[in-house]
């Protein structure tokens, strides 16, 4: 009798999470978007030719914030998709968690100092390199499970190219800008987001 509840209130409990992560997901990628933009609108650092990194740099604490908040975005969305797939690895998980806070060490860690400059660039290369990795993976897994979609290989496609990108920026920014950055990162987390809820597949 215990076994066969826990087997009925499987299913609810798990719609339960999945429902709470979307809602987690959703407020993620607004915020994340939101401070975005308030960030390039309201700063008195040229957007056109200066990087993202030195709006955050005038902006401390919304730059955190932003950092924070996209950190969540990107993790509770490859994690549902993960889930959609019914893929669990503990290595994937460590290392998603891992790319992902790379984000907020880059946001956290932003200044003029050569060491400083360091941190910022090599914890942003990571979370660009981590997370088109785990994206990569979900791929290959979703893939093997023979549910591919069209609109599954754009958002695959974007997002790994968005990563890599911002590897890209924020290593050599030369004219790749603010404007160019944000973009780029805002047009993947809601891509990501829009993948998840809107495209229709079914798990065997």
């Amino acid at each position: 009798m215990k076994n066969e509840k826990k087997e009925n209130m499987s299913p609810y409990k798990s719609q339960r999470i999945t429902v709470l992560n979307s809602v987690v997901c959703l407020i993620a990628t607004i915020t994340s978007v939101v401070l975005a933009i308030a960030m390039m609108q309201f700063s008195d650092v040229d957007t056109g030719t200066a990087p993202f990194s030195a709006i955050g740099e005038a902006n401390r604490a919304l730059f955190i914030l932003w950092g924070v908040a996209t950190a969540i975005a990107l993790y509770t969305s490859m994690m549902i998709l993960a889930r959609r797939l019914k893929f669990k690895s503990r290595i994937f998980e460590i290392a998603l968690a891992i790319g992902c806070s790379m984000v907020i060490v880059t946001s956290a860690v932003v200044g003029g100092a050569p060491a400083v400059q360091v941190i910022h660039r090599t914890s942003a290369g990571l979370f660009g390199l981590i997370c088109a990795v785990c994206i990569l993976v979900l791929f290959i897994v979703k893939m093997r499970k023979r549910q591919y979609r069209r609109r599954t290989a754009t958002y695959i496609t974007v997002l790994s190219f968005a990563g890599i990108i911002f590897l890209l920026t924020t290593i050599y920014v030369g004219w790749f800008t603010a404007s160019t950055q944000i973009l780029v990162i805002n047009v993947a987390l809601v891509t990501m987001f829009l993948s998840n809820f809107v495209e229709k597949w079914t798990i065997e």
